[in-house]
């Protein structure tokens, strides 16, 4: 586990490869860590809690597979371009991505376990034009999208 704030505003932090036994990225761990720009996260982290990685602004890209992405968990990453959301991923939480501005590529790996993409996960996404959502996603709250995205769903689903 990496506990809660364990490298809150570690503003010098660069590079961070997590090892392979963690499980858990807990609360805000790597909040506010500006410099942040390479980040390897393993299969072995099943969730990755609230605000994670919130205000990492020099992360670029990132794939994940924890079974939950948190609330808050990489908003405000405001260079973040690419987020490749592996196999495992159950849930995107509330305003997982928001206002990451140059997110410009989500993709979803097939076959996919995502079910519900929760509000404002991707709002203020501006340069994210399209995005298709798995079709296991039985879930989509209102709001999660800002107006600008194409968003194709490949069934229906509860939007």
């Amino acid at each position: 586990k990496i506990s809660e704030k364990c490298f809150q505003g570690c503003v010098h932090l660069k590079r961070m490869i997590i090892p392979s036994s963690v499980t858990l990225i807990d609360d805000s761990a790597f909040y506010g860590c500006e410099l942040l720009t390479e980040l390897i996260i393993p299969s072995s982290v099943i969730e990755i809690k609230d605000c994670g990685f919130y205000a990492c602004k020099s992360l670029v890209e990132v794939s994940i597979s924890a079974k939950i992405i948190g609330k808050y968990a990489f908003s405000k990453c405001r260079l973040l371009k690419h987020v490749n959301i592996l196999s495992s991923v159950n849930i995107i939480c509330e305003g997982a991505f928001m206002e990451c501005y140059d997110l410009c590529n989500v993709s979803f790996s097939r076959p996919s376990s995502l079910i519900k993409i929760e509000r404002f996960a991707f709002q203020s996404c501006s340069n994210l034009k399209k995005l298709s959502i798995p079709s296991t996603v039985k879930i989509i709250e209102n709001n999660s999208f800002s107006k600008e995205i194409d968003v194709l769903t490949h069934k229906k689903c509860n939007i």
